[in-house]
């Protein structure tokens, strides 16, 4: 299997294409108030979940990113629930069958490089996403922590603290 470092034989980031990016899911609690309580902030814990179904032979890569976000208020030791968003963006490989690890009746996995490199991709797209579904309200604030891809691959399952 690949190491983490090693990028995968013959691997160009110029093979991958976005397909579509989409919000499956999508809740705001309205029990902060940006002006008000925006400047009791003192930032958000997150909870990020990922997962990545692959299609073979039609050269697809769906990946799949939830994040919960909890406020953390100056003072209060009390996480507030304030959100989570779920996307599933989804991309073409060109000569994906070549970079899978594992074909010979294996579990099939992505090398990291490429595994990274596409969760890496949904993410800073959930980003923004998530900025712009936010937008005037708490969850303005609320700048997805930056993260290792890697790690989340390997993990599927991340917390990160304020």
């Amino acid at each position: 299997m690949n190491s983490p470092l090693t990028p995968a034989a013959g691997f160009k980031v110029d093979q991958i294409k976005f397909l579509e990016s989409r919000v499956t899911s999508f809740r705001m609690d309205n029990h902060l108030n940006l002006a008000t309580d925006g400047r009791r902030l003192s930032g958000f814990d997150y909870s990020i979940t990922t997962s990545q179904d692959i299609d073979i032979k039609k050269c697809v890569i769906r990946v799949k990113i939830g994040v919960v976000l909890r406020a953390v208020l100056k003072g209060q030791s009390d996480r507030i629930d304030t959100g989570a968003i779920e996307t599933e963006t989804v991309f073409q490989l060109k000569q994906l069958p070549k970079f899978m690890v594992g074909l010979n009746g294996e579990s099939v996995e992505l090398p990291p490089a490429i595994g990274g490199t596409v969760l890496g991709l949904a993410y800073s797209t959930m980003r923004g996403t998530l900025l712009t579904l936010g937008a005037g309200t708490i969850l303005s604030k609320a700048f997805l922590p930056v993260v290792n891809p890697v790690v989340l691959l390997r993990n599927s399952v991340a917390e990160v603290k304020a």
